[in-house]
């Protein structure tokens, strides 16, 4: 039951026009792909700036690195879970915690293509 009840999301999921979702779970489906892209796009960035930290500052440097990303997550998880509990258990919580994440993470990626990528 429960495979064919993910194979049936995963179907709808497939067959939703994002540019005009028509209720909420479409939106927040579309906006989760919108999320899984900017994930996508964030963890190729930290993989490229860590290589060149070891390249050029050393393992210790890409270390520290990868330890503030980390706590960077968990800032976007507790600042985007908090947003949400503003509506409730209301379905709008769910897209607010999204959008959210999606606008920290638009911001973490311009600062650290400006900070690192262009100081290498």
């Amino acid at each position: 039951i429960i495979g064919s009840l993910f194979m049936s999301t995963y179907l709808l999921a497939d067959s939703i026009d994002c540019k005009n979702p028509i209720n909420t779970r479409e939106t927040q489906i579309c906006e989760n792909r919108a999320l899984e892209m900017l994930k996508d796009k964030i963890n190729k960035q930290v993989e490229e700036i860590s290589k060149e930290l070891i390249r050029y500052m050393g393992k210790k440097s890409a270390d520290e690195f990868f330890k503030i990303q980390k706590e960077w997550l968990k800032f976007v998880k507790k600042q985007c879970l908090h947003e949400r509990t503003l509506y409730g258990r209301g379905s709008i919580g769910g897209i607010t915690q999204i959008t959210c994440e999606q606008y920290l993470y638009k911001q973490r990626i311009e600062y650290l293509k400006t900070s690192y990528q262009s100081s290498m």
